[in-house]
């Protein structure tokens, strides 16, 4: 995207400023529960069907909106914006405050739809320049479990595309008016619910030696449970475990039969989360034991850890800084909420920011899911980052791809390994080639001094996808490609396998086309495959689609 397309939507998303208030305001008005937002529904298709937008229900009460451009069609972007509200009872006293008694949107949904609705008109407007295919899911229920992202995706809608980044956003209750906050790789924790019911015999509180008090070993059961975090994870993993709600339905005088306890447990690590379960259960049967009282422990899977793509953030944040200023982009830190985008991001790259919409007083009204929540519309103008992202979200699919990018143009350089050092030492070729290679395990240093006499690259346009897979050459090692059972949509295929000696910096290469050796490029005299030499071979494939 060109500045002065920057520009142009810039001043496209302030025309509909006005619009997508319009937008905001009618959806908070008439909030709805999760998976009953079938009134939300019907406005956000309205408002679609006078665009001439496409689109269809997904996931019971959700839409999912389509808008094709040109070219690569299989090609996608998905703009995701949740819409359910909440169970609090509005205190804003603002003109278009809930109607809806003990509904309310309190998380700020009705902020993202307006953003996703904005977002695909701007992008609506410039399809004839979109590379691909962008969706707009309007998605339903996730404030509760199951969640109903993982209803979109058991519905696998995108199972004909190559997703390119799924974008989501959330409001920023904390977070000054207007910026942008992002973080690269895990950024929210896994969020499972835990319900215990503690059983055992109860009667009169004045004889509690005839009885087997479950109000005492529920209290005990939750002290014990503290060592779950405190005493079985490394203190350095984000991990919390808390109970919200015991419920002994008693008197002052009667001891119940029955306590029921509701907690969360949240961490950032997904083998710790399995094991931190197995140790609540351990915990409890153990206590149970002890007080001579019955534990049945229910932990509900709930959402995995929202983790962006580490090259899809920092893409995303090098054009939100291009568009509004490094002024107004914001890093963000780790959180042990839960959102259930990351069912998201454990299947395609995806991405998902925060935006700021606190007032001069630093806050939205008393924060999320209170009732007097009220974030500040002029945030809609950002409707553009949405647009933006979407626009130019396409090419992101392999951080390699930026190695090849950056070069632009074939070096076939057999004895002159001189010219490519030369390019891996141009600071801005550097720092691009070092941003791409940390994230996929591949030393730069190693690159810089081990290089090889012989080297390809080859002219990637916006068009080619690249893979690059390092082997030892083991039979049981399979490249990417293999893998992913990419074969049938490329029309050339090459694997230029390189061997290494850190002390000749001899090698041989070949380039195998569609499975046939062809031929030799660079071979020395005192070149040798012998292992004793210290050689090591790896694989690169450049795959150009068709």
């Amino acid at each position: 995207m060109t500045r002065q397309q920057f520009e142009e939507l810039k001043a496209e998303a302030r025309e509909l400023h006005g619009r997508t208030v319009t937008f905001r305001r009618a959806i908070h008005e008439h909030p709805e529960l999760s998976f009953a937002e079938h009134e939300t529904a019907r406005y956000v298709s309205g408002q679609l069907a006078a665009e001439g937008i496409s689109f269809r229900p997904i996931a019971g009460t959700g839409i999912l909106a389509k808008i094709e451009g040109r070219g690569d069609l299989s090609r996608c972007v998905v703009l995701r914006a949740d819409m359910d509200a909440l169970p609090i009872r509005e205190q804003t006293g603002l003109p278009f405050a809930s109607r809806n008694e003990g509904v309310m949107h309190a998380c700020g949904h009705d902020m993202h739809t307006a953003c996703l609705l904005g977002a695909l008109i701007l992008l609506n407007r410039r399809r004839s320049e979109i590379d691909g295919t962008v969706f707009g899911l309007f998605q339903p229920g996730e404030e509760v479990d199951p969640g109903g992202a993982s209803l979109v995706l058991a519905e696998d809608p995108f199972r004909d595309y190559r997703v390119q980044a799924v974008v989501g956003e959330h409001v920023g209750a904390e977070i000054p008016l207007g910026q942008l906050g992002f973080r690269p790789g895990k950024y929210m924790a896994s969020g499972d619910e835990v319900r215990i019911t503690v059983r055992g015999r109860g009667g009169h509180g004045a004889l509690p030696h005839n009885l087997n008090d479950p109000v005492v070993a529920a209290a005990a059961l939750i002290t014990a449970l503290q060592q779950v975090v405190s005493r079985n994870i490394d203190s350095r993993v984000p991990s919390v475990l808390s109970f919200g709600r015991v419920i002994a339905d008693g008197a002052t005088n009667i001891l119940p039969s029955e306590v029921r306890l509701e907690g969360t447990f949240r961490t950032m690590d997904e083998v710790w989360r399995a094991e931190g379960k197995r140790r609540i259960r351990e915990i409890s049967a153990g206590v149970a034991a002890a007080y001579g009282v019955e534990a049945d422990v229910d932990i509900a899977d709930g959402y995995p850890c929202v983790v962006n793509d580490p090259e899809l953030t920092r893409r995303a944040q090098r054009i939100a800084a291009e568009m509004w200023g490094d002024e107004r982009i914001i890093p963000l830190d780790l959180r042990m909420t839960a959102e259930d985008f990351g069912y998201y991001t454990e299947r395609y790259p995806s991405l998902f920011f925060r935006l700021g919409t606190a007032g001069p007083d630093g806050t939205s009204g008393g924060g999320l899911h209170t009732g007097t929540f009220n974030p500040g519309e002029e945030a809609l103008d950002q409707v553009s980052a949405r647009a933006c992202f979407g626009y130019h979200l396409f090419h992101l699919r392999m951080a390699l791809q930026i190695i090849f990018q950056t070069v632009c143009y074939i070096l076939s350089l057999w004895n002159h390994s001189y010219a490519i050092r030369k390019i891996l030492h141009n600071a801005a070729h550097k720092k691009r080639i070092m941003r791409a290679t940390q994230n996929n395990g591949i030393n730069i240093s190693v690159l810089q001094h081990q290089l090889v006499d012989a080297f390809l690259y080859e002219i990637i346009s916006s068009r080619t996808i690249c893979f690059i897979g390092f082997h030892d050459g083991s039979p049981k090692r399979t490249s990417h490609a293999t893998h992913l059972n990419l074969w049938p949509k490329f029309r050339n295929f090459h694997i230029i396998t390189l061997a290494f000696n850190s002390t000749f910096c001899s090698q041989k290469s070949h380039v195998i086309t569609l499975g046939n050796s062809t031929n030799y490029f660079g071979s020395r005299a005192d070149n040798t495959q012998n292992s004793s030499a210290g050689i090591q071979l790896r694989n690169i494939a450049l795959l150009q689609r068709t």
